[in-house]
């Protein structure tokens, strides 16, 4: 998207994670889908964090001297997930040579503050340090500035990007519903314990001996045999289907095509599936704790209260009558969810703050109005 916006975007990193991930040394660079990279992958995750930290410092310098041999100095760097992305060290080296960076900050152990002094380090050391830190939640900021005990004001928010190519509602009209069809809800997700997919099942089985119903449940993951003995015990095995891993493209089409997304998960940083079904024009059932929970609202779902298989279950019937009464319009459902989390809408938000970490940097050429074709580093 920035490369698209006319940018000069180098896409540089160094993998390390462990050898469960990665099983080889490796060094590339060249462009994929319009985009130069440049980096280098070293399994050495597990490795005592200071030990990595060094090993991942050498990469990133080695990585950008090379880009500065070849005549490219970035005006800004962007870090997403700085907490995996930078080093202190490396933050350093950026404030010596001058370059302002902007970090968006995406990672679940930051919301539940499951960081180890290291890392709280690093993340001091980041908000302070950098030009722009943002968060793609309110609950993620909350907790930054909780851990490192400053004013929520300098934290931004703005949320993940959904492709709207592949996240977009039907374009055939709704099809008046008849007293025989099923009421379809979708679940999307890795299947583990925070997903909470087992209250999922519990409320599901209680609404589906009063009502005609199945679920759809799109992943895999370490619960996965355990939820299917769950269904199987509640008699739920031609009600429930487990689909396994679906592409996006799959996963837009199966939202444009069932009644409601739904979602019991206790811990999220943004809540993706939830935009994605709004931008597919589907209503949604979420948990009240939830990250997106004041953009819901009875045109586009319901919240219910966390963990509470009753409420649970009293949101399904809402939901439920409001689609069999045809309360729902997908595409208005999916016009308010562009506005707030549409590729062009976030990207305008990403990129107002470089251009003002770069026309803030004291060094920076003042008298480049124009921020397109300025060079930044992503990492």
């Amino acid at each position: 998207m920035l490369v698209s916006s006319g940018l000069d975007v180098v896409y540089g990193y160094s993998d390390n994670r462990s050898i469960r991930f990665n099983r080889v040394v490796n060094t590339a660079s060249g462009e994929f889908d319009g985009v130069r990279f440049i980096g280098k992958t070293l399994p050495i995750g597990g490795l005592p964090l200071p030990l990595v930290d060094v090993i991942k410092t050498h990469s990133l310098r080695s990585e950008f001297n090379q880009l500065a041999e070849a005549g490219w100095i970035p005006d800004v760097v962007y870090a997403h997930f700085p907490l995996l992305a930078l080093t202190e060290s490396f933050v350093h080296d950026l404030k010596t040579r001058g370059i302002p960076f902007v970090c968006m900050e995406h990672w679940s152990r930051v919301q539940t503050q499951k960081l180890n002094a290291h890392r709280r380090s690093l993340l001091k050391t980041c908000v302070d340090s950098a030009a722009s830190f943002c968060c793609v939640g309110e609950d993620l900021r909350e907790s930054v500035c909780s851990m490192i005990g400053i004013d929520r004001e300098s934290i931004r928010v703005i949320p993940n990007m959904i492709d709207e190519r592949v996240f977009y509602p039907s374009s055939k009209e709704p099809i008046e519903r008849q007293v025989a069809d099923p009421f379809t809800l979708l679940v999307c997700g890795r299947l583990v314990a925070s997903k909470s997919l087992d209250l999922i099942i519990e409320a599901f089985s209680d609404y589906s001996k009063q009502n005609n119903a199945e679920l759809l449940i799109v992943g895999d993951g370490s619960y996965r045999c355990q939820l299917e003995e769950l269904a199987k015990g509640l008699g739920l095995g031609q009600q429930i289907s487990f689909l396994g891993w679906s592409s996006p493209e799959e996963v837009a089409d199966l939202m444009r095509k069932t009644d409601c997304y739904i979602s019991a998960s206790s811990v999220e940083t943004f809540g993706t599936p939830f935009a994605e079904a709004w931008m597919c024009g589907t209503p949604c059932i979420g948990p009240d704790n939830n990250p997106l929970r004041k953009y819901f609202n009875q045109s586009n779902g319901f919240l219910f209260k966390a963990k509470d298989k009753e409420s649970l279950i009293e949101a399904m019937v809402s939901v439920a009558e409001l689609c069999k009464q045809g309360s729902y319009s997908p595409k208005a459902i999916s016009s308010a969810a562009s506005v707030r989390f549409s590729q062009s809408a976030v990207i305008e938000r990403v990129i107002s703050e470089l251009e003002a970490a770069v026309e803030a940097n004291p060094i920076s050429n003042k008298s480049e109005k124009r921020f397109a074709g300025k060079r930044i580093l992503h990492g």
